[in-house]
Formats: C-alpha cells, sequence, structure tokens
C-alpha cells in the first residue's frame, strides 16, 4: 500500500500490479484446488508419456525407465522440499509445493517425449 504524499511513477505501478493481483489471487484458499487439478493434469501427461514411451522400447530398456523413474520420483520430492526451505516459499506453501511440482514434471514430460520423438536406434541419447 502507498502511503499518502508517497509518489510512484506509473510504469512501477504497471509493473507491479499485475504481479500483486496474480499472487493474491493464487495465494487464495481457493486457488489451492486450482493448483492441484493443474498438478493432475501434468501428471496424467507424465504417465501416457512413461507408458508410451515404455510400450516402444526393449525389455532392457523398460527396467532401465522404470528405474530412472523411481529415481526421478526421489529426485522431484526432494527438490521441491529444497525449494520450499527458502522463507520466500512458506507464505503460501501449499501452493508452491503444486507450482514446483508442475514445473519440475513438465521438464520430465519433455525429457520422455524427447525420447519418444528420437528417431535413433534404443538406447541412443545422442538425439534430444
Amino acid at each position: 500500500m502507498v502511503k499518502s504524499g508517497t509518489m510512484l511513477s506509473k510504469q512501477f505501478l504497471i509493473l507491479v500490479a499485475p504481479m500483486v493481483c496474480a499472487t493474491a489471487i493464487f495465494a487464495h484458499p481457493a486457488n489451492q484446488v486450482s493448483w492441484a487439478s493443474a498438478y493432475a493434469r501434468e501428471d496424467a501427461k507424465l504417465n501416457a508419456s512413461y507408458r508410451r514411451l515404455s510400450l516402444m522400447i526393449g525389455e532392457a530398456s523398460r527396467n532401465r525407465l522404470i528405474m530412472s523413474q523411481r529415481a526421478w520420483i526421489k529426485f522431484r520430492d526432494t527438490e521441491c522440499d529444497y525449494e520450499l526451505s527458502f522463507p520466500h516459499s512458506r507464505k503460501d506453501e501449499a501452493d508452491f509445493r503444486y507450482q514446483c511440482l508442475i514445473a519440475v514434471t513438465s521438464d520430465r514430460i519433455t525429457q520422455l517425449n524427447n525420447q519418444i520423438q528420437c528417431p535413433g536406434v534404443e538406447g541412443d541419447v545422442s538425439c534430444k
């Protein structure tokens, strides 16, 4: 809030006001459902990509994919725990956790989809 007599430029207000409004909107408890829904959609995309890739590869690679996915799940959870350790994330912990889960999951979807689209031989990671 601006105190009486304090002057702020219009440019500052134009840049900051949308961020303040967005933060206020997403920080509202009702939006935790929205973040949870967004994460559920992202997780469904991840599962679809994982299933598609697992059907395209041989048994040995599939077993390694399973191990890789299990390790990734541990990474995802540890990464978001780490991100939550910063003071700026404590204000709306549940929202922030979902945002982190969405971002990390989106990165994993990209990795899996790159492997699906790779025209190389099974196990060839030279194309990205």
